[in-house]
């Protein structure tokens, strides 16, 4: 079958022909139809250690939606011909770039109504945003949100769930050239991070008071400045690395708490965390299902682009969500 595959001695993602992945009896194989890129498949190079022994058959694609074509023998809740959906085991082989993928039966979503392109850009993004502000953050319509990177993929779904609940004051800060595109997505104040102070324009927007809470989707260092943007009692959600409260001004005295999670570390914590998973994707299906949130899919690409594509969202500039789709398969 065609892949994309990941070397881990060059960091170099290319096509091969493999042969089809082995299923264990409680996995089921996927014909895949669409899977999302995210920053997560971008940057394996800095999370290669944890796995083991990777080869260069590595293949990469966490966020899948394809048809279930083969079951492993003691797999009751499937069968082919279903369509599904999943956000992928990071530390497990067989992604979704590629014409087959294998997934363990517990960890799949049907998908009867969404298209395969559009249920794909989701999970990895979608369902991050929704946890982060549903079960950390516990956003109220009454809150000031501070969003760092929202023209993103978790950034622009975050925006479209805070419209949802009714905030009223929705800060984003991205380039200038997608102010037009935050604002669809339902920001109501915009800052460009590479010509204006954060902080300060924070504190004008909100008469001194600060963001109630603030969610980093960009890191390395982005985490202070939401921090320092927060008004009393304030709370950061950090989704990029560790949260540290000993780099933000003032944060004992200011009561600030702090947040942190990732939506795939629910498969190392049994059937708990893996619920945690399943749970916030029904829920976010459900969204968009109802056609409450918007999927802002900006490009669809064939399997032999996802290499390029990759490499280029390393850079950290993508807006919006880009998905590789396989047609006629």
């Amino acid at each position: 079958m065609k892949a994309v595959t990941f070397n881990p001695t060059t960091d170099i993602y290319s096509i091969k022909d493999l042969p089809f992945p082995k299923l264990g009896n409680n996995d089921v194989m996927v014909k895949v139809k669409a899977c999302g890129l995210n920053p997560f498949d971008a940057k394996i190079s800095l999370w290669k250690s944890l796995v083991p022994n990777m080869t260069d058959t590595w293949v990469p694609g966490l966020d899948v939606s394809g048809e279930v074509v083969e079951i492993g023998k003691k797999v009751t809740r499937w069968k082919p011909g279903d369509r599904v959906l999943y956000h992928g085991y990071m530390l497990r082989p067989h992604g979704g770039f590629a014409e087959y993928a294998v997934q363990n039966e517990e960890a799949i979503l049907h998908n009867p109504v969404l298209p395969h392109d559009i249920a794909a850009a989701t999970p990895c993004s979608g369902w991050t945003a929704f946890r982060g502000i549903k079960d950390k953050l516990n956003l109220r319509s009454t809150d000031t949100l501070l969003i760092i990177g929202g023209s993103g993929g978790v950034g622009s779904f975050a925006t479209q769930i805070a419209r949802y609940i009714g905030v009223k004051k929705i800060i984003v800060t991205c380039s200038e050239h997608n102010f037009s595109f935050v604002k669809e997505m339902g920001a109501t104040h915009f800052i460009d991070y590479t010509k204006e102070d954060i902080v300060k324009r924070v504190m004008e927007i909100t008469d001194g008071v600060g963001a109630t809470k603030a969610i980093d989707t960009v890191g390395p260092d982005y985490d202070i400045v939401a921090a320092n943007s927060l008004s009393f009692n304030g709370q950061l959600l950090e989704l990029v690395n560790f949260a540290r409260p000993t780099k933000y001004h003032d944060a004992f005295m200011k009561s600030l708490t702090f947040h942190q999670f990732s939506l795939g570390g629910g498969y190392g914590y049994g059937i708990r965390g893996l619920l945690s998973i399943l749970e916030t994707g029904r829920n976010f299906t459900d969204l968009v299902e109802r056609n409450f949130i918007d999927v802002p899919l900006k490009k669809v690409i064939s399997i032999e682009e996802v290499p390029h594509q990759l490499s280029e969202m390393v850079k950290g500039k993508t807006v919006g969500k880009i998905v590789m789709e396989l047609k006629g398969k």
